[in-house]
């Protein structure tokens, strides 16, 4: 999506899918400014939403930023195209495999923040990577 959307929004659309975070994993993968704020313990509107919107089981958030920081982009590859620092290494860690730090061919949630997080660091980034829950052990890439 390449507009602002909020939570409400958003938790409204994947109810109206019809997946129920009682029964399937719910993950949210978001590249963009404040995006932590998908999961920071605020809503708009509390009275439809007695539990957060994504912050109750059921969901796993990765996001690119906390409810207070920017994303960044930079320069890589080759062409020295613009892509999003998050999203360049999260594509990265799942098809070359490094993102999986126990090397059981499942990519976590901890894994993917871990793995964005040293890149970021690697190329003299503040940027960090927002997880809920902080354990992160939702699996989000498969490769064997």
């Amino acid at each position: 999506h390449n507009d602002f959307v909020m939570d409400v929004e958003l938790e409204r659309w994947i109810r109206d899918s019809h997946l129920n975070p009682r029964t399937n994993q719910v993950t949210l993968i978001l590249d963009a400014c404040y995006s932590g704020s998908f999961a920071d313990g605020e809503t708009r509107y509390p009275e439809e939403f007695q539990l957060r919107a994504f912050m109750k089981p059921g969901y796993t958030v990765l996001a690119s930023a906390n409810n207070k920081t920017e994303s960044v982009q930079a320069r890589f590859g080759e062409e020295g195209r613009y892509y999003g620092v998050f999203t360049y290494h999260l594509v990265n860690g799942f098809l070359s495999g490094a993102a999986d730090y126990n090397t059981d061919g499942k990519i976590t949630a901890a894994e993917s923040r871990r793995y964005i997080d040293d890149q970021s660091r690697n190329i003299g980034l503040d940027q960090r990577v927002y997880l809920y829950p902080g354990d992160g052990g939702t699996r989000v890439f498969q490769y064997k």
